[in-house]
């Protein structure tokens, strides 16, 4: 088993928000934030396509994907963007990812 921890963005390390984005996240509209929701999630397809590519993962392997408290966001944001990322790229996740995780205390 691996494990390889990707921190969210606007965390030490990673890619700033943009002005734009930050201010869908403040003042946004619904519409707006599940927008860039889907975005981000479609940004995160592309992560685990390249640590696919960049670390040889073996298709029968599997890939589950966990969130843990506020990263959940991200995970459900992945789940509801599969339908518009490109067909091809999309074939060949469904082949390797095999679970989804939303880990974290809820009340």
């Amino acid at each position: 088993m691996r494990i390889i921890c990707v921190n969210r963005r606007e965390y030490p390390g990673t890619t700033p928000y943009s002005d734009k984005e930050v201010e869908t996240i403040i003042s946004g509209g619904d519409e707006a934030k599940y927008d860039l929701l889907e975005q981000l999630g479609v940004e995160f397809y592309m992560v685990i396509n390249r640590i696919i590519e960049v670390c040889d993962i073996p298709e029968d392997g599997g890939i589950t994907v966990a969130g843990w408290s506020m990263g959940s966001t991200l995970v459900l944001s992945i789940i509801s963007s599969i339908d518009i990322i490109d067909a091809t790229l999309r074939n060949k996740l469904q082949a390797y990812i095999t679970g989804f995780i939303l880990w974290g205390k809820y009340i």
